[in-house]
Parts: structure tokens; C-alpha cells; sequence
């Protein structure tokens, strides 16, 4: 799984499962994270790409904290 360069405000991430992501910012950048199911994690905006490195899809909730 892979997911273009993209967008989000500030958000929470809950995973519905364990997973492991690459986030990859404008600059080139790369940061590994690893998602452990059900702990909420807090993201202030960003701008990245997403490479999934682990063995099983990712599926997560994501709440959107937007602006205006």
C-alpha cells in the first residue's frame, strides 16, 4: 500500500490494528512509525506520503481537527 503526497490539519490517529508506516515529507525526509491497535495518537498538520512496511493492511480512524 502506498498513498500519494498528500494533505491533513491537526488529527487524532486511532489504529484499528498493529501496523507500520513510512511517512515521507516534501523534503524527501522519511519517518518510521509504528501504529499499535486502539492507542490514540495526536499528528499537528502535515504534508506527506505514506508507505505501509508491514506485513498486513493498515486501517485506521482518522479525526480531522479543521479549521473554519
Amino acid at each position: 500500500q502506498q498513498v500519494a503526497m498528500h494533505g491533513h490539519p491537526a488529527r487524532l490517529v486511532i489504529p484499528l490494528a498493529d501496523g507500520k508506516l513510512r511517512s515521507i515529507a516534501p523534503d524527501g525526509t522519511a519517518r518510521d512509525v509504528a501504529l499499535q491497535k486502539g492507542v490514540v495518537a495526536w499528528f499537528e498538520p502535515t504534508r506527506h506520503a505514506l508507505v505501509n512496511t508491514g506485513d498486513a493492511p493498515v486501517d485506521v480512524v482518522e479525526v480531522e481537527f479543521k479549521t473554519g
